[in-house]
C-alpha cells in the first residue's frame, strides 16, 4: 500500500500540530510515519491517517500558486 506521505513533508497532525515527516517505517501493526515537531523535542510515531499535508502557498518553482 502507498502513502501520500515523504520524508520532508510538511504536516499536521488531528491535534494541530506542525511539525516534519523525518521517517516511515512500518512493524507488524502497520505503516507509521515519523515527525519532528516544530514546538517539541523529540520525533513521535503516527498512523498515516491522524496526519494531513501541509500544503506550501509556493511552488517549487519559486512562485506564487495558482497566479
Amino acid at each position: 500500500m502507498l502513502f501520500e506521505f515523504q520524508v520532508g513533508d510538511r504536516v499536521e497532525t488531528i491535534s494541530h500540530c506542525i511539525g516534519t515527516v523525518v521517517g516511515i517505517d512500518h512493524d507488524e501493526v502497520g505503516v507509521f510515519i515519523v515527525i519532528q515537531f516544530d514546538t517539541l523535542p523529540g520525533e513521535f510515531a503516527y498512523d498515516p491517517k491522524d496526519l494531513a499535508l501541509i500544503h506550501n502557498a509556493f511552488s517549487d518553482k519559486g512562485g506564487i500558486e495558482n497566479e
